[in-house]
């Protein structure tokens, strides 16, 4: 028999002891921590947080001028299949979007300057939009400090084209 099962004390009433003084600490550490992530999962934009857009910051972060890295229009059948697919990225030179604070877009494809008029806006579900000349609707979505992407969506009735989809991504210039 090993020396550690002779000592009584070893399972006895000095373990008991030493539990039951335990069992408080453990149980006010646990408290905080719970109390602890209680707090901070509840904390809303606090340092380093994000606060929710609103159409004057998305404003903020598009005026400037980007160049356009990628435009991608894909063509979708009835059943969801793509028919076809339109990818002008890599033109040269890169078109540029350069947007004003006065609401005017100068669009420049590099051998004539265009002039639109344009709108942010945030909906109730936090999504940022951009109105160009009242006729385009555009998703817009913010990547990094330098990078920006677009997205739109329409129905179609051309021939058996039922939906198409217009991906713009851009680089801060």
């Amino acid at each position: 028999m090993s020396k550690h099962f002779a000592q009584p004390e070893r399972f006895g009433y000095k373990n008991q002891v030493m539990k039951k003084g335990l069992q408080k600490p453990w149980l006010l550490l646990m408290l905080l921590v719970t109390t602890t992530l209680i707090i901070s999962s509840c904390k809303k934009n606090g340092v380093g947080e994000e606060k929710p857009e609103t159409a004057a910051s998305v404003k903020f972060k598009l005026l400037g001028r980007w160049e356009l890295t990628k435009e991608l229009t894909t063509y979708y059948g009835a059943n969801g299949e793509v028919i076809s697919q339109q990818d002008q990225s890599g033109n040269k030179p890169a078109p540029v979007w350069d947007f004003r604070d006065n609401d005017i877009l100068y669009l420049n494809d590099g051998y004539r300057e265009k002039m639109f008029n344009y709108q942010v806006s945030v909906d109730a579900n936090g999504n940022a939009k951009l109105y160009i000349d009242k006729v385009y609707d555009l998703d817009v979505y913010f990547v990094g400090g330098s990078g920006m992407k677009f997205f739109s969506e329409r129905k179609s009735t051309e021939g058996n084209i039922r939906r198409e989809t217009l991906e713009l991504e851009f680089k801060k210039r």
